[in-house]
């Protein structure tokens, strides 16, 4: 996970040129927050990425290279303090590894709310949505029918459908109304006998008024890597998109 290749930070979206673009059209007060949303996404990546390197980092600090897991049993059963140091080092990673994945999947809605600062005076059924009431969901919803290139609503479908957004939405939302869904450490044993460990966000089952899903146990690395570069991909895909939209002024027509 980094700040390269499509993030919203070093990606090819002209931040302040999509602000300026706002400004001139709708008036400085709507551009205003259009800006604060452009970065606050920009912070929230940053922020998910410092999550993913301090997991790593405390990772690499309870497992240092070399140590055997007979070494790691030894500790578990005689060293109490050790143990326990051990111990708040796990939790610690596991909390950056929430963190992280609320970082992400706080960006979504984000993105909605620049969307609507950018869009919605060009699109009233946007509009009446208000902005309290915009999230992805709704905002895909109410542009679905509307006159927005193919490949935008289809980059907003994958940002609400794509098995790995479904996922992370489940797993977050899971976790702030019902309980965490923590990442468990395990410690197994290579072939070397050196200690290895195991890293997975557990498996659980989210159930909602409408579907109940049921989830698999997951490695942290794969997927915080893969749902962070699909998701920052899409983002800068559909933030470039924006401007040539209000240039276009192909809402209202």
């Amino acid at each position: 996970m980094s700040d390269e290749n499509g993030s919203v930070r070093s990606g090819p979206w002209d931040l302040e040129e999509l602000r300026r673009t706002v400004e001139a059209h709708f008036g400085e007060e709507r551009a205003n927050h259009c800006w604060k949303s452009l970065q606050s996404i920009v912070e929230r990546q940053s922020f998910a990425g410092y999550h993913f390197r301090e997991y790593l980092r405390l990772i690499a600090v309870r497992f240092p290279a070399g140590r055997t897991h007979e070494e790691e049993l030894i500790t578990m059963f005689t060293n109490e303090d050790q143990a326990l140091r051990n111990l708040r080092v796990e939790q610690e990673a596991a909390a950056h590894v929430v963190a992280c994945m609320q970082s992400i999947h706080s960006v979504n809605d984000t993105l909605a709310h620049i969307i609507f600062w950018a869009l919605a005076p060009m699109w009233p059924r946007l509009e009446q949505l208000g902005e309290h009431g915009v999230d992805l969901p709704r905002l895909g919803g109410v542009l679905s029918d509307g006159p927005l290139t193919v490949e935008m609503n289809a980059m907003i479908n994958t940002l609400i459908e794509h098995p790995d957004m479904v996922y992370l939405s489940d797993v977050v939302n899971h976790g702030k109304h019902r309980r965490i869904v923590g990442p468990k450490i395990t410690v197994d044993v290579d072939s070397d006998g050196l200690a290895k460990p195991v890293l997975e966000i557990e498996s659980f089952q989210h159930v909602t008024r409408a579907v109940t899903r049921i989830y698999d146990a997951r490695a942290v690395d794969s997927f915080l890597n893969i749902v962070y570069g699909l998701q920052s991909q899409t983002v800068v895909s559909i933030g470039r998109s924006i401007r040539p939209l209000i240039l276009a002024k192909r809402f209202g027509q």
